[in-house]
């Protein structure tokens, strides 16, 4: 027996996972506020939504690489790779 729609879609919202999710084979869990932050950014006229992404490009690319430094172990090469990247990082694009 399978649940109806509106049972399934309450069971999402008390999850609080979307639809598609819940009843998807996918790895990736995206919360409520997440899918709702996404339908934001997506009502946005094409100018800030690349402004938007560009920042989240950026921020994701500097944590990226601040966790690969913290795998530095001597304190010295973390600390003058660290230098480097914030003297080059405003020039160049990790995509």
């Amino acid at each position: 027996m399978k649940p109806s729609i509106e049972a399934a879609a309450n069971m999402a919202k008390i999850l609080e996972v979307s639809l598609d999710w819940l009843v998807s084979n996918a790895d990736t869990e995206l919360n409520t506020a997440t899918l709702n932050r996404i339908q934001d950014i997506d009502k946005l006229n094409q100018k800030d939504k690349e402004l938007v992404f560009e920042f989240l490009d950026s921020f994701i690319s500097n944590r990226k690489i601040k966790k690969l430094l913290s795998k530095l172990t001597k304190p010295a090469v973390a600390g003058f790779v660290n230098f480097i990247y914030y003297l080059l990082f405003p020039f160049i694009n990790l995509k």
